[in-house]
């Protein structure tokens, strides 16, 4: 049986200490398990291209072992990252040959109020068609776990609609995680363990979490 690799790509200003990253690696600290964070280039200024280079990278120093199973799971920009790097076919097809899910924590496609070094991020968007082909000539699952306070994606239902249309996403809805930056979210860990088929975690301080099923008719929210 392969090792499974967890590849964590953060969040606009983040680092490997920042955030729930480290909770999430100690309690895949195993031989068994391999958590990578890359501490993404170019600080408050990301480049598009420089990401994505970054993280390719990243994923294929992190799979050289035979039978690896890869799992992403994104932080908000890092989400987009992905989304990228998956639309970039067919070069996705092979640099992600072994991706076996991918978690994307308060994703988004656009943001309400992007300031400057997020308009790249958000103009042109992430090709979501091209996403969903790689994610399925993969056998590829993908989730979207959001919250219901985020500032940054104050209109939570369309969004979910979009990725669960576009992308075929499974989505999530957790209530009062604002942005997801406290470093307890036992919710992402419940949401990993499921990707992964393993037995979920959950802690006491999480509100319950609703999976959303969302109808593809265009004139349809639910």
């Amino acid at each position: 049986m392969g090792r499974d690799v967890i590849v964590i790509v953060h969040a606009f200003g983040g680092s490997p200490k920042k955030f729930w990253y480290p909770v999430l690696c100690k309690h895949f600290d195993s031989n068994a398990t391999v958590v990578v964070v890359p501490h993404m280039p170019g600080g408050t200024t990301p480049v598009v291209g420089e990401w994505l280079f970054y993280l390719q990278t990243t994923i294929q120093k992190a799979t050289t072992q035979e039978g690896a199973n890869l799992y992403l799971v994104g932080h908000s920009l890092g989400c987009n990252a992905i989304l990228r790097m998956l639309a970039a076919e067919p070069e996705a097809a092979a640099t992600l040959r072994c991706l076996r899910g991918v978690l994307c924590v308060a994703g988004w496609l656009s943001i309400d109020e992007p300031w400057l070094e997020m308009e790249p991020w958000c103009h042109p968007r992430p090709d979501l068609a091209a996403a969903r082909r790689t994610l399925e000539s993969l056998g590829a699952r993908l989730t979207l776990l959001v919250s219901d306070n985020d500032r940054f994606t104050r209109d939570h239902e369309s969004n979910r609609h979009e990725w669960r249309c576009g992308l075929g996403a499974r989505t999530v809805l957790c209530p009062g995680r604002a942005h997801w930056g406290g470093r307890k979210q036992p919710a992402i860990l419940g949401e990993l363990h499921r990707l992964m088929g393993r037995k979920g975690v959950q802690g006491d301080d999480t509100p319950p979490a609703t999976l959303i099923t969302v109808d593809c008719h265009p004139s349809i929210r639910t």
